[in-house]
């Protein structure tokens, strides 16, 4: 949690996670993927150096490769980014990493100061292995 934070209450970055699909060009739709975004609420311009998926409480990276989205990026005031990774794919890390069912996750962004950020949610790995979205 940033110094900001500790004082004032809020988080001079907004996380989020939601799923989604996109509509392809020939009607059909995406496969299922995991939108991660950023907004900068601060006043000032924030560098996003790195980001990463991890179990809660562990500081390793889950899909580490497949999330799309570059860093580091900077973001002025009012300004958000995403970053998305098929839900399949991260279904398959967090399984391969031990942590099947509903696992707790977290999103977890560092700033250009070193400060980390973090969002938590609940991953249904089973059922996201079960998609038929090849």
């Amino acid at each position: 949690m940033s110094f900001f934070s500790k004082v004032f209450g809020s988080s001079p970055l907004k996380l989020s996670q939601n799923l989604g699909a996109y509509p392809l060009p020939n009607g059909d739709i995406s496969p299922l993927y995991v939108i991660f975004g950023v907004e900068n609420a601060n006043g000032g311009e924030v560098e996003i150096a790195s980001i990463r998926v991890s179990p809660k409480g562990e500081e390793a990276s889950l899909a580490e490769g497949e999330m799309k989205g570059e860093t580091p990026v900077r973001l002025a005031a009012g300004e958000s980014v995403r970053f998305e990774v098929r839900a399949k794919s991260l279904a398959s890390a967090a399984r391969d990493a031990g942590h099947p069912g509903k696992p707790r996750l977290e999103f977890v962004v560092t700033d250009g100061e070193g400060e980390e950020y973090r969002h938590g949610f609940t991953f249904r790995v089973d059922e996201y292995l079960a998609l038929k979205d090849e």
